[in-house]
């Protein structure tokens, strides 16, 4: 039989009864059997086989113990009792929910509160990951394979770091992102919370990963297609023999555009104050590191090699 998939699980608060679903591929599922290990001791701490044809299991409330991290597995039956492997384990904690006590009111005090909600805030030491699912573009119909790319890995140690604030700025023009913002406490992965984004922009940008120049000023983009191959002609043939003697299959080209200084608050350029910035420029194309080249109309070119000549403009 094929093996069952045990989906993952945030952490949880043992006290209470927790569901965990799974999925399987083959014959119908008549009965499944779920077991619980301590992944310090590797101790069996819950086994136990239930005859139901839904892919779920709940554990029942205080059955595990706070303050402990666990591996899950689980394994199903069919109509003739034949059992599968086990799942791939999967990691999660349990943890007891916090509580807000204030001890040091009088009989008939009034606290005022000038928001709706009170809330008193449990923290764990962990990661927030954002990723990036997949590309829908206006110019290819196909999608990339739906697997997650890590885009940034943000520690969390203290409240402070709560607020905080990413670019992904190799995203292209006419184009569907998909992200997921996903907490990690104790390398267990939490619930995702996920959006998709339009990325939608006039001119061109020449970005790195923490930096950038843009422009749509006489922009002017050319670039071919490039297979290296040689062409034989053998001594009394009628017809030459083309060579490919590499797998090599790139895009060169050349862009041309005018850079200058534009005003954050009017977006009017200021010409006259541009050779500061353009010397910037020409320190970001001299500094050895690949760029990405994005364009309005979606394109998107690897630069690994930058060539240029200064333009002084108006």
């Amino acid at each position: 039989m094929e093996q069952p998939i045990l989906k993952s699980t945030p952490a949880f608060d043992a006290s209470l009864e927790r569901l965990f679903s799974f999925t399987y591929i083959g014959n119908q599922v008549f009965s499944h059997r779920f077991r619980v290990y301590n992944n310090a001791t590797n101790a069996v701490v819950y086994d136990k086989k239930v005859e139901s044809f839904q892919m779920e299991h709940t554990i029942p409330a205080a059955t595990l113990k706070n303050g402990i991290l666990y591996r899950a597995q689980v394994s199903v039956f069919d109509k003739n009792g034949v059992e599968s492997n086990l799942s791939q384990p999967t990691l999660f904690y349990c943890y007891a929910i916090p509580t807000l006590q204030i001890t040091n009111l009088t009989a008939n005090q009034i606290v005022r509160s000038y928001g709706r909600n009170s809330m008193g805030i449990f923290m764990l030491e962990m990661s927030l990951i954002l990723f990036l699912k997949y590309v829908e573009s206006v110019l290819n119909e196909e999608k990339s394979t739906y697997l997650w790319t890590i885009l940034v890995d943000i520690p969390i140690r203290k409240v402070e770091d709560l607020d905080f604030e990413r670019f992904d700025r190799y995203a292209q023009a006419r184009s569907t992102y998909v992200y997921t913002l996903t907490p990690l406490p104790g390398n267990t992965e939490g619930n995702m919370n996920i959006n998709s984004v339009k990325s939608d922009f006039d001119g061109m940008f020449i970005m790195e990963a923490n930096q950038g120049f843009e422009t749509d000023l006489e922009i002017s983009v050319e670039t071919q297609r490039n297979h290296p191959s040689s062409v034989a002609n053998p001594l009394g043939g009628k017809y030459p023999f083309v060579i490919y003697n590499s797998e090599q299959n790139y895009d060169s080209g050349s862009a041309t555009e005018l850079f200058a200084l534009r005003n954050v608050e009017s977006c009017n350029w200021d010409f006259d104050q541009s050779f500061t910035y353009r010397n910037q420029l020409n320190d970001f194309l001299a500094n050895n590191q690949p760029k990405f080249l994005k364009l309005y109309d979606g394109r998107g070119l690897d630069c690994i090699r930058c060539r240029w000549n200064h333009r002084i403009g108006k």
